[in-house]
């Protein structure tokens, strides 16, 4: 055989080879939707001062929080969109504040009200008619929604704004996390703790890695015939 043509017409299996395993790996599942956490923050709530929140990172303020001076304990959420809103159960602005582990969906939702309710058969740690003095050197969770325009009018994503009641009129947001899927429920506590461990490669995955492993081990193997062959 011709050198050169042989080379020739390996070049091409391999090529052909690459390209089949490509096709193969293109096949492996995207990545599922998550709950994105923004890491610990420890922003200062001052007396007097208001702190804004970008939940999502697009550059846009979705809230803005402020001890409220006039009641120990509690803090005053505000909406900064049209596309948000946050849980409440006193008709004003002050959030309750929930539990690790409270479910925080659509369920919760009055459409009466611009600011979510809760009904008489919810259980908000511990809260009995307002919130004023429910932060009160304590720490709980604030349930939040928002819609920065990738989910369908009506629908939100979900999420919680840890805060810890210091004084007053003063306090620290912990930190906050959101579920990237539309109308998805998250858990207030959800994503706090991210797992370090290696991602494991699902069936897929496996075919796919263990279908390249082999056509790369055919394609040494023809390369080292055909050395021979030469």
């Amino acid at each position: 055989m011709n050198r050169t043509a042989g080379k020739k017409k390996f070049s091409k299996k391999i090529a052909a080879y690459s390209a089949a395993a490509a096709g193969v790996l293109a096949l492996a599942p995207a990545a599922h939707a998550a709950v994105q956490y923004s890491g610990p923050r420890n922003l200062t709530v001052n007396p007097g001062g208001v702190v804004n929140i970008d939940i999502n990172g697009d550059a846009t303020n979705d809230f803005a929080v402020n001890a409220d001076s006039g009641s120990s304990g509690s803090v005053c959420l505000s909406d900064l969109t049209s596309n948000a809103q946050h849980i409440d159960i006193s008709a004003n602005n002050d959030p309750a504040n929930l539990g690790a582990g409270y479910a925080i969906s659509n369920t919760l939702a009055n459409p009466a009200n611009h600011y979510w309710t809760h009904s008489t058969s919810d259980t908000l740690a511990s809260v009995t008619g307002n919130t004023d003095g429910n932060f009160d050197k304590t720490t709980g969770f604030i349930g939040i929604r928002f819609n920065p325009g990738d989910c369908s009018p009506g629908l939100f994503h979900y999420g919680w704004i840890r805060f810890t009641g210091l004084t007053p009129n003063s306090g620290t947001i912990v930190d906050w996390a959101y579920d990237d899927a539309c109308d998805t429920p998250i858990l207030a506590g959800a994503g706090a703790v991210p797992v370090a461990a290696t991602p494991v490669p699902t069936v897929t995955e496996w075919g796919a890695i263990g279908m390249a492993a082999a056509l790369a081990g055919a394609a040494a193997l023809r390369l080292r015939k055909g050395k021979k062959e030469a």
